[in-house]
């Protein structure tokens, strides 16, 4: 198997399970939202964890993005 190749399976295997990752924090979160916007106020987390837990995950779908972008490059490369 040519180098790139492993490389870009390896990536693909990384991306797919920070997929499934976001994936379930994105549920938590909307359960949250929805509870804030059902009662005004938070119970399951405090603001401070909400806060972060939105910052995790944007930071997660930025990581993500620069996946999917290095896979697409190494692709165009490795023929």
């Amino acid at each position: 198997m040519k180098p790139n190749k492993q490389v870009i399976k390896d990536l693909e295997t990384e991306k797919s399970e920070l997929s499934g990752k976001i994936e379930r924090l994105k549920k938590f979160y909307n359960k949250v939202a929805n509870e804030y916007n059902t009662i005004g106020h938070l119970t399951s987390i405090s603001d401070e964890q909400c806060t972060l837990l939105g910052m995790q995950l944007n930071a997660m779908e930025d990581y993500e993005y620069y996946l999917s972008e290095r896979i697409k490059n190494l692709k165009l490369y490795d023929d």
